[in-house]
């Protein structure tokens, strides 16, 4: 899942940067980082990205701890993937070794 769908589904909101004050107020963030901020005297979360989408992504304190959720889960998912993957190749090795032929079988 990439930033902008953990985003999205996290409850934060996509702006398409397409006026010149909102062009501006998109370049003049960090690019691809969640980033707070204050306005109106309410913290809220703001993650630019120019590049690839001429957006920017807007959420509250909520959001950006749902968003955090989603991204742990997605990084557990994916040490329990590798550590599987791990697991499985290190069982093939131990029943055919390297060269891929039963060690009975020498």
């Amino acid at each position: 899942m990439s930033t902008q769908q953990r985003l999205s589904a996290a409850g934060f909101h996509m702006m398409i940067a397409d006026s010149s004050s909102r062009q501006s107020y998109a370049r003049g963030l960090p690019q691809q980082q969640v980033v707070p901020q204050q306005s109106r005297g309410k913290l809220k979360f703001v993650f630019a990205d120019v590049e690839h989408c001429n957006c920017y992504f807007i959420g509250n304190e909520a959001d950006y701890q749902r968003y955090q959720a989603l991204t742990q889960q997605e990084k557990v998912a994916r040490m329990q993937r590798d550590a599987a993957r791990a697991n499985r190749d290190a069982a093939y090795r131990w029943r055919y070794g390297w060269w891929g032929r039963p060690y009975w079988r020498w």
